[in-house]
């Protein structure tokens, strides 16, 4: 997973060892849309709080982030993750 030269390795190596980014279907895909990861790579605060949100509010961002439509939206579901206003 490459989620920009800005943060680098650090946020890559954070990312990959949480368990909503596991690898595990048979496509050997990530569960985390790229779009999503790459927009919380570039937003430390709303990385972070992602990975203490519970499962439930986890698959909403998950669904949120697969029916984004642009780059706009997903940037604001970040937003909302990193303000702790999930809706």
């Amino acid at each position: 997973l490459y989620c920009g030269h800005f943060y680098g390795t650090a946020v890559t190596d954070r990312l990959s060892e949480r368990k909503w980014l596991s690898v595990n279907n048979k496509s050997g895909a990530s569960d985390l849309p790229l779009g999503l990861a790459m927009t919380l790579a570039q937003n430390t605060e709303a990385m972070l709080r992602f990975g203490t949100l519970s499962d439930e509010e986890r698959s909403n961002v998950l669904n949120m982030a697969r029916s984004a439509k642009s780059g706009r939206e997903m940037k604001n579901i970040v937003d909302q993750i990193a303000h702790g206003n999930l809706s």
